[in-house]
């Protein structure tokens, strides 16, 4: 059954399961949780729950077989729609509505939104409002996802806000999002929250080597490097895992030297691991994602580290030598990592980023 795919998410299931067992989903929810933790997978198979044919709408979970099943998974389905970006729309950030891929609409042609696209602009939810009045061609509910729900500019969330203050029946809005705050006060009291948890290395390794079938050795360090994130472990290697860590251990710990040295190492690093997995040409989010990977690394050790300077746990050389600077300095390390770690994740510049960190850990671990 659907919902039995997604990892370590039952309090999330179990609320949605007894709101569709109960008749009581409500018109619009917000899932939130870490990246990669299953909140777009667990999206998706609310939709087919939602519209499975042999429930018949009504029961807790989808059959996972049927004909609109199918259409949800391929992301073909006319009654659950996906937002879209607009080919082209260039000036900052797309345009985007509601279309299965490569339908046109009112505007164009659009294409599935990416993790690279930085902004939802008002055309996006206006073609969304507009698909919504359409009639259903099943006569189930209508089902609209909106990933990636921090990224809508303001006039864009009060334009959804409209939407959210006079609901449609047998309508259903599901948003992802890992940062609520960055929504609307507003958008967030009109939304059902249900909230996804990091999960544990246990469970990520479990998931690799059942259902991706990787070693068990490869899936332990994979997801012992993942920070509880099914995402991240998928998109990493075990090779771009003991590289990353390598270079965290020789450079991000310690007195750092000089920032800019150090900053343009990070962008070094960072461009060679993404090419290296075959982001050479396209846009900065592998980049942007090798150094996300790369700051997993550092934060192990520098809670290695810390963990030692407060006699909680034994460290090997490299964290004895972090453990050493004591835990005033590591914890300052630490923030500034978390600092750069959400700034990355806001689009901000990976240049400047850098910049900043490299600057951030020489005045915390050098001085």
């Amino acid at each position: 059954m659907s919902f039995s795919r997604i990892v370590g998410q039952d309090r999330a299931v179990g609320r949605l399961r007894a709101a569709i067992r109960g008749g009581r989903l409500a018109h619009a929810y917000l899932l939130t949780g870490p990246a990669g933790v299953g909140k777009r997978s667990l999206a998706r198979e609310l939709a087919k729950a939602v519209l499975c044919e042999r429930a018949g709408g009504q029961g807790a979970d989808s059959c996972d077989g049927c004909r609109e099943c199918r259409a949800v998974d391929e992301g073909g389905h006319p009654d659950c729609g996906t937002l879209m970006v607009e080919e082209g729309g260039g000036g900052g950030g797309p345009a985007a509505g509601a279309f299965p891929s490569g339908q046109a609409g009112s505007g164009g042609r659009f294409r599935p939104v990416e993790d690279s696209d930085r902004e939802i602009k008002i055309a996006s939810i206006r073609e969304l409002t507009r698909r919504l009045s359409l009639r259903s061609s099943s006569g189930r509910t209508r089902v609209f996802l909106i990933p990636g729900a921090e990224r809508m500019n303001e006039e864009a969330a009060n334009a959804l806000l409209k939407t959210l203050e006079e609901p449609v029946g047998s309508r259903l809005l599901v948003l992802t999002t890992s940062r609520p705050e960055a929504l609307l006060p507003t958008v967030l009291s009109r939304v059902a929250r249900v909230r996804l948890r990091s999960l544990s290395p246990e469970e990520v390794e479990a998931h690799l080597a059942s259902v991706k079938k990787l070693p068990r050795d490869e899936a332990r360090e994979l997801a012992a490097a993942s920070g509880g994130s099914i995402g991240a472990a998928l998109a990493a290697s075990v090779a771009g895992v003991r590289a990353a860590r390598r270079f965290a251990a020789e450079r991000l710990s310690a007195a750092p030297g000089r920032p800019l040295e150090l900053s343009e190492a990070m962008m070094g690093y960072a461009r060679e691991a993404a090419d290296a997995a075959g982001g050479k040409g396209k846009t900065l989010e592998p980049v942007r994602r090798e150094l996300l990977a790369l700051w997993r690394q550092a934060l192990g050790i520098h809670r290695a580290a810390l963990g030692a300077a407060l006699g909680a746990g034994p460290a090997d050389s490299a964290d004895a030598r972090l453990a050493a600077l004591g835990p005033e300095r590591l914890e300052r390390a630490m923030a500034a990592l978390l600092r750069a770690d959400r700034a990355l994740r806001d689009y901000a510049s990976p240049e400047l980023v850098c910049r900043v960190l490299a600057g951030e850990l020489a005045a915390a671990l050098g001085g």
